[in-house]
């Protein structure tokens, strides 16, 4: 229903962004059926997960985490009452798996070694380039 969906919004919302489906895996804690029907992604290369560049998650009891989906802090990098947002985030732990993920070497981190979301996000078209589409400009430009 893809492009019916996207029939109905055009002209009623400034864009329109339709991004491939994938199971919040980790909501969970590991692996699961997908809604889709479909029982594993296409076999495409794993790429570094995005959000190691872009965003962190304070959960409401101060837990500093990497991953977004991680709804059980298995993905724990700190805890706001020890260290700020600006130290966790430039800090040695972020940047050693920022530099495993580049390395491609997932399965060192054992939260990301069987996540599948990272398929959801892909480098060159997310909710930043769509924000950029709908301004007509970079973020950074705009701030």
């Amino acid at each position: 229903e893809v492009e019916e969906f996207k029939a109905f919004w055009e002209g009623k919302a400034d864009n329109v962004m339709v991004r491939t489906y994938y199971d919040a895996t980790h909501l969970t804690g590991a692996p699961g059926p997908s809604t889709t029907g479909k029982e594993h992604f296409e076999k495409v290369e794993r790429w570094p997960c995005q959000l190691f560049w872009r965003r962190i998650t304070v959960a409401d009891d101060g837990t500093i985490r990497f991953c977004v989906d991680d709804w059980y802090n298995k993905s724990k990098v700190s805890n706001i009452r020890d260290q700020s947002v600006r130290e966790v985030w430039q800090g040695p732990t972020m940047n050693r798996y920022r530099t495993i993920h580049l390395q491609r070497e997932f399965h060192k981190i054992d939260y990301c070694k069987d996540c599948t979301e990272w398929q959801g996000m892909k480098w060159d078209y997310d909710y930043f380039v769509a924000m950029e589409k709908m301004l007509g400009k970079s973020l950074l430009e705009a701030a």
